[in-house]
C-alpha cells in the first residue's frame, strides 16, 4: 500500500470512529434525556407539594392526583366549601357566617334572608376567603353581592365599590394573582352582580376590600370597610391536568407540571428545552434549558447544543473541551 492511500484509508478510518462516537454519544443523550425528563418531573411535582405543605401546615390533597376525563365537567368549585371570613359580628357567625357565600343560595340577598356574609362595621379592612381543598384549574368566578333586594344599583354598591379579587395557593392574597381590582369612580358601580374571567391555577379565592384613611375615595364609596357576599361561584376543571368546556382534554404533556390555559389549552409555561404555545417545539438557535434561555457553548462547527442539557452533541469547536464546551 502506498503511502497517500495509507493517509486516505486512515483519514477514513478516523472519520469514521469520530462518526461512531457520536452516533454513540446520540444514542446515549437520547436515553438521559428521557430519564432527564422522567426525573425532573418527579423531583418538581415532589418539592411543589413539600413547599405547599409547609407554607399551609395542613394536610393537602395530592395536585397530581390522577383523575377520569369522564367524570370531568366544568363545575362550581366552591360549592360548601370551607369559608373564612373577617370582621365577624358577635353571636352572628351561623347568620351571617363565611360559609353563607358558598351555600349555593342567593335569592334573598338581605340581611333577613340568612343567605348572606355580613362582616361587622368600623374597620378600615374586610376579607373574606374560600379553600377549594385542592389546586384547580380556574375558568372565571362569580359574585353576588348583597342588595336588600332592591333594584340595581342599590345602596351597597358604596360598600362593593373598590373591591379586590385575587386566587392563591396560600391562604395569603400577596402570594396569588389578582384577578381583578379597579378604582370605580361613576356612582352606582360596580353592579352587584360580577362575572370576572380569570384563567389561573390555585386553591384559594380571596375577596378583599379596604378604605385606607392615607386614600381620597369617590365620595359615595362607604366609609368603612366590608364584605357582603352572597354567592361566590368559582367555575373550572376540578383535574388540574384538563381543559376545555367539558373538563374533557388533556393539556400538552410538554406543559410545566402538565398545566395549560383552561379555555385554549396553551401551556402556562415549558418544561425545560421546548417552546411555543402548546411546548411542542425544541430550543433552537443556540439556546437550550429552561424557557430556552440558555446559550449554547462553542460547539463544532457551531451545531445546535441539546435543547434540555445544553450538551454539544458533535463535540466542540478547536480550543475548547468539556460536555458544554465552555472551558478553553
Amino acid at each position: 500500500m502506498n503511502s497517500v492511500s495509507g493517509q486516505k484509508l486512515g483519514i477514513k478510518t478516523t472519520e469514521s470512529a469520530r462518526m461512531e462516537t457520536s452516533t454513540v454519544r446520540r444514542e446515549n443523550l437520547k436515553e438521559l434525556e428521557v430519564q432527564a425528563v422522567s426525573t425532573f418531573y418527579k423531583l418538581w411535582s415532589e418539592t411543589e407539594k413539600m413547599a405547599s405543605r409547609q407554607a399551609l401546615e395542613i394536610n393537602d390533597i395530592s395536585e397530581t392526583e390522577d383523575w377520569d376525563a369522564e367524570t370531568e365537567r366544568e363545575e362550581n368549585l366552591a360549592l360548601g366549601r370551607p369559608a373564612w371570613q373577617q370582621n365577624v359580628i358577635p353571636n352572628q357567625s351561623t347568620t351571617w357566617g363565611a360559609a353563607k357565600a358558598v351555600d349555593g343560595k342567593y335569592s334573598d340577598r338581605s340581611s333577613a334572608g340568612n343567605q348572606c356574609t355580613i362582616s361587622a362595621s368600623g374597620y378600615n379592612t374586610a376579607t373574606w376567603r374560600v379553600d377549594l381543598q385542592r389546586v384547580v384549574s380556574i375558568s372565571h368566578i362569580n359574585i353576588y353581592y348583597r342588595t336588600d333586594n332592591f333594584p340595581s344599583p342599590s345602596g351597597y354598591v358604596s360598600r362593593f365599590a373598590g373591591f379586590f379579587l385575587y386566587v392563591s395557593k396560600t391562604t395569603s392574597r400577596e402570594d396569588g394573582r389578582l384577578c381583578f381590582h379597579e378604582l370605580q369612580n361613576v356612582s352606582g358601580t360596580p353592579t352587584e352582580d360580577q362575572r370576572i374571567n380569570c384563567s389561573v391555577y390555585g386553591r384559594y379565592v380571596i375577596y378583599y376590600n379596604e378604605r385606607r384613611p392615607d386614600v381620597t375615595y369617590p365620595s359615595y364609596y362607604s366609609e368603612d370597610a366590608f364584605n357582603e357576599l352572597c354567592e361566590v361561584e368559582v367555575y373550572g376543571c376540578p383535574g388540574s391536568k384538563y381543559y376545555g368546556k367539558y373538563c374533557d382534554q388533556l393539556c400538552p404533556e410538554m406543559c410545566l407540571d402538565q398545566r395549560c390555559n383552561i379555555s385554549s389549552g396553551n401551556c402556562l409555561e415549558c418544561i425545560p428545552g421546548y417552546k411555543g404555545p402548546r411546548c411542542s417545539q425544541k430550543c433552537d438557535g443556540g439556546v437550550f434549558g429552561l424557557k430556552c434561555s440558555q446559550s449554547c457553548g462553542q460547539c463544532r462547527d457551531g451545531s445546535q447544543c441539546h435543547h434540555i442539557n445544553g450538551t454539544c452533541l458533535d463535540g466542540c469547536s478547536p480550543g475548547y473541551r468539556g460536555s458544554l464546551c465552555i472551558n478553553g
